[in-house]
């Protein structure tokens, strides 16, 4: 069974609080806060929740003291042909599936996403049905998007060029439209970053109006 020095220096080495843990094992901050101030004994399962919680994040621990964060472990899958994109919405459509959730997406374009359009219809559907947050950047105009409004914001072409990349979850996706492929990374820390440009590049755009 880990230390309570472990779970400390764990929660250091990930820049965590006892909020931070607590959301990540399940469990309520008082019983974070009770462990690590040794109040009572802690249930053995208490103790495997923050466990499993540090190390579903890269933390290794080692002996009684020991603790250290492995290297991060890179998913690279490649997908060509007409149901590119198919493959895409299903895979993005089982990592939404509540409010907390988000995909954001770097498009010039997201009428491109017409070549499959009931794959489309579908996504927005379960968009609508379990009220995950769906943010998009384009540079051109789509009168029939079937994204809402708040949902979309635009940038120059000279800005966004004609690079597309989604992110979901701990996934970072190029799109190559023309040679209809495209690549799926799995990296918390380079979705993470990518977030960040997002979000960046979000705050510069300006609300997309629909033409009437």
């Amino acid at each position: 069974m880990i230390s309570v020095q472990q779970i400390k220096a764990a929660r250091g080495l990930l820049e965590w609080n006892q909020s931070d843990l607590a959301k990540a094992s399940g469990l309520h901050v008082n019983a974070i806060n009770n462990v690590e101030r040794r109040q009572g004994s802690p249930r053995g399962d208490t103790i495997a929740l923050i466990q499993t919680a540090f190390e579903n994040k890269g933390v290794r621990f080692k002996g009684t003291n020991g603790v250290e964060l492995t290297e991060e472990t890179l998913e690279i899958r490649k997908y060509s042909g007409t149901q590119f994109i198919r493959i895409l919405t299903e895979d993005v459509m089982r990592h939404m599936q509540s409010p907390k959730d988000e995909m954001i997406g770097i498009l010039p374009d997201d009428k491109l996403f017409d070549i499959e359009p009931e794959a489309n219809t579908q996504y927005y559907k379960a968009q609508k049905r379990l009220g995950f947050r769906n943010r998009i950047i384009v540079s051109l105009e789509h009168a029939t998007s079937l994204a809402q409004p708040d949902d979309i914001r635009y940038l120059p072409d000279a800005i966004l060029g004609k690079i597309s990349y989604q992110v979901y979850g701990d996934k970072f996706v190029l799109i190559n439209w023309e040679a209809q492929e495209l690549v799926m990374i799995r990296s918390e820390s380079l979705a993470l970053s990518f977030r960040r440009q997002f979000d960046y590049l979000w705050d510069q755009a300006k609300p997309h109006k629909r033409r009437k």
